[in-house]
């Protein structure tokens, strides 16, 4: 579905974190799944290099010319994901965030489908496919998660998978960003 001119002029800005280490094996297919997308609205993509040793900011640096605004940002001190993710945020420009892992594949229409959800909710989290990228031995150890909705963990709390997370920028801020301990 692309969008009409009266959706398009009505797409709020994206910011899409995408974070990093020693991930040059499969940030590709992320990048070109996110290079298809066919968001009217302005958007950036901002790949966070947590340490890596090998080459994650050359294969970024190759989708230059096909996703919008695309950056990549070394971390200064490489730690837990939480960190990078902290740093792609700051660096990030839009109020809505959208979190991937260098290993996810989205589908068509995501950005303007978590988009639309982030104009009422100040957090969402996507539908997943885990058969799809993983090894039927993977697979058969987990279980689907966020197939129909948000999913409670130990009947505590709902808990959205950081590979298919969307999140409003003040939230974030509000409560200091991601802890960096854990």
């Amino acid at each position: 579905m692309t969008p009409g001119p009266e959706l398009r002029a009505s797409l709020p800005p994206v910011s899409v974190v995408i974070c990093c280490r020693n991930s040059a094996p499969t940030l590709a297919d992320t990048l070109d799944a996110v290079a298809r997308q066919e968001y009217g609205g302005w958007w950036e993509v901002v790949v966070v290099d947590n340490g890596s040793t090998d080459d994650t900011a050359a294969v970024a640096s190759r989708f230059e010319s096909r996703v919008p605004n695309l950056r990549v940002v070394p971390v200064p001190n490489p730690g837990h994901q939480a960190r990078a993710l902290n740093l792609g945020i700051r660096e990030s420009k839009s109020d809505i965030l959208i979190l991937l892992d260098s290993d996810d594949e989205i589908g068509p229409d995501y950005l303007l489908h978590m988009a639309k959800a982030l104009e009422r909710h100040d957090f969402v989290g996507a539908a997943m496919d885990v058969t799809r990228l993983n090894s039927p031995k993977l697979v058969g150890r987990r279980h689907q998660l966020q197939v129909d909705g948000i999913d409670s963990f130990c009947g505590y709390m709902p808990a959205v998978v950081g590979a298919a997370m969307g999140v409003r920028r003040e939230p974030v801020e509000r409560i200091g960003g991601f802890n960096e301990n854990l």
